[in-house]
């Protein structure tokens, strides 16, 4: 793996951050729209905002995994990816060869041992 998961999170946060701030703008505008139609703007939003953050950040899933491939695809990927929300992204790092769990795992821990100690 050549880098950390970690901007996949971030931008995965951004991404359920701004869908909750949307559903507050427009949710009183929809009226009576059923809710599965609303359901389907907010996925549709998520997944938007998912893409369009990692194309602006330039973060490749691919790249994080250590795969190499078009990088115009590890961007659409970390979008969807981030669209889809935090469970989504748990469940592919979850999934993700040993090694590169592993290497996740290891880096948070690193991350919280560093916190405790600027505390």
């Amino acid at each position: 793996m050549d880098s950390s998961l970690v901007p996949l999170l971030l931008i995965t946060f951004f991404a359920e951050r701004l869908v909750e701030i949307a559903k507050r703008l427009i949710a009183p505008l929809l009226g009576s729209w059923p809710e599965a139609s609303r359901h389907a703007l907010w996925q549709a939003l998520g997944l938007a905002a998912g893409v369009i953050l990692a194309f602006g950040m330039h973060i490749n899933f691919l790249n994080l995994i250590g795969v190499t491939g078009a990088p115009w695809l590890g961007k659409l990927l970390a979008g969807l990816f981030a669209g889809m929300g935090s469970q989504w992204v748990h469940e592919i790092i979850s999934n993700l060869p040993h090694d590169a769990a592993r290497n996740f795992r290891a880096q948070a821990k690193f991350r919280d041992r560093a916190q405790r100690k600027n505390k």
